[in-house]
């Protein structure tokens, strides 16, 4: 099943460092291509450590398109991801974005499949 075009699924594993995160930035632009706001799924259950700017670019990121992002779900295995997604979220958080960490593999998984779901349900209606 192929995510709708107001739905993002991404993965990371390794290390996210600065050059990632900027090589995210330069390719977005062509995300926004829905008039709904995205929903983005991260799967970073393999992500073991980021660099402190990566994070602070990626929060900018959702920051400066607040409007066009409707909140982002990650999963990861690892407790320092998912405390620096804590820390962005409460950044973003002021901004009306919701960022949720879980460590929960299932419970991801099946909030990512009724997402999808939803978005089969509205691209078919007339």
């Amino acid at each position: 099943m192929f995510a709708p075009p107001h739905m993002l699924v991404t993965r990371a594993v390794g290390h996210l460092d600065t050059s990632m995160a900027e090589e995210w930035i330069r390719r977005s632009p062509r995300l926004f291509t829905s008039t709904r706001p995205i929903a983005i799924f991260n799967d970073w259950d393999l992500l073991e450590s980021y660099d402190s700017k990566a994070r602070t670019i990626l929060t900018e990121w959702v920051l400066d398109h607040r409007t066009k992002i409707e909140g982002a779900w990650f999963l990861t295995g690892s407790r320092m991801v998912a405390m620096g997604v804590a820390v962005a979220g409460a950044a973003t958080a002021i901004a009306g974005i919701t960022l949720n960490a879980s460590l929960n593999r299932p419970r991801w998984e099946t909030l990512l499949r009724e997402r999808l779901a939803e978005g089969d349900v509205m691209q078919t209606r007339p």
